[in-house]
């Protein structure tokens, strides 16, 4: 089955669920149909399965290819899902600029299996995608760790990245971009490079963005899609500059305060080391909505902080959360996105 599909290469470990699930991609996207299915990964809301167009799809990877000026003959390192769009655009991106793919097991640290694989661990990758827990994995390997600095460029996405990760890839000697998208984008439009401490988002060729009345971000007419108005609250620099500052949705109310909590999360995130938390807003009688704190894992002392401490990494009185809950483990989607949500029982 493998001559099916052009130019790839299947490394050990590669399970038959995952070749099978990217047959099955394949032959939808060489049919005669005009859409792809897609199943969203249900971070705002449950999973669904969407309808893209084929044209449209073939527009995003050629957007990514421009940024990244991909050419014949380069290889692009396969280990997300092809049931999910992130795995999908990755063998399209291939297949539309003529590069080879080298299929890797979707597992925490898919680089394992290039070390285990002969000759292929010195195939030069021009191009991988992975998520956040997988390049932890990866880098807390000192022989993953290497291979994974020999890959030209990579765009990470699906979850927020920690700061721990933020700051161990600032060592690191190749590109490295978080991703910013949503289903209408098509996967990301954005890219943030991590090799800076920056917070700026550079669109793709052919997007442009403005800012609505809300300070949240809007994406004009484009090939992708028509003009988009999003929940995602940013500081708009330019055209095609933006610095994300929060999702609307999530903002919080108290006392007559709007709290966005993924800015205070920013300012605390060294308090965490690697422990997943999240801040969230809860009715609340007094105020109107209460900022509260959720931290997954067993419950310590270590993460009730003083009012004295929050003060000392910049949060002022209201930014404060109002009680601290520990969850045994928090529901998250298939790319390992948490899922917010009030956790007290």
């Amino acid at each position: 089955m493998q001559e099916r599909i052009p130019n790839i290469i299947i490394t050990d470990g590669v399970n038959q669920d995952t070749l099978q699930d990217l047959y099955a991609f394949y032959d939808e996207w060489t049919n005669d149909k005009d859409q792809i299915s897609v199943q969203t990964s249900g971070s705002t809301g449950a999973p669904k399965t969407v309808f893209l167009d084929k044209e449209k799809v073939k527009a995003s990877a050629k957007a990514t290819g421009a940024f990244f000026d991909f050419e014949a003959g380069q290889k692009v390192a396969l280990c997300l899902s092809t049931k999910h769009i992130a795995g999908k655009l990755m063998v399209v991106r291939a297949l539309l600029h003529n590069m080879a793919i080298i299929v890797l097991p979707t597992a925490r640290n898919p680089l394992l299996s290039l070390e285990n694989s002969g000759s292929v661990k010195n195939e030069i990758i021009h191009f991988a995608a992975f998520v956040p827990y997988q390049v932890e994995a990866i880098l807390e390997n000192p022989i993953t760790r290497n291979l994974y600095q020999k890959i030209y460029s990579v765009i990470i996405g699906g979850a927020p990245i920690n700061s721990g990760l933020e700051k161990d890839l600032l060592e690191l000697d190749n590109q490295n971009f978080a991703t910013f998208g949503m289903t209408e984008t098509i996967t990301h439009f954005a890219l943030r490079n991590l090799n800076h401490q920056d917070a700026t988002y550079a669109c793709l060729p052919g997007f442009e963005i403005e800012m609505d009345e809300r300070g949240c971000l809007v994406i004009k007419e484009n090939q992708i899609t028509d003009r988009l108005v999003t929940n995602d609250l940013i500081r708009l620099i330019d055209a095609s500059h933006f610095e994300w500052l929060g999702r609307a949705d999530f903002v919080v109310n108290s006392a007559g305060y709007k709290i966005s909590p993924e800015q205070i999360e920013r300012k605390i995130a060294a308090k965490f080391n690697n422990r997943a938390y999240f801040l969230f807003g809860v009715p609340d009688s007094k105020w109107g909505q209460s900022l509260i704190l959720f931290i997954e894992g067993p419950t310590s002392e270590e993460f009730i902080f003083s009012k004295e401490q929050w003060i000392s990494v910049g949060l002022t009185n209201y930014q404060m959360p109002k009680e601290t809950y520990f969850v045994r483990q928090f529901d998250r989607t298939a790319t390992d996105k948490i899922i917010r949500k009030d956790y007290r029982d």
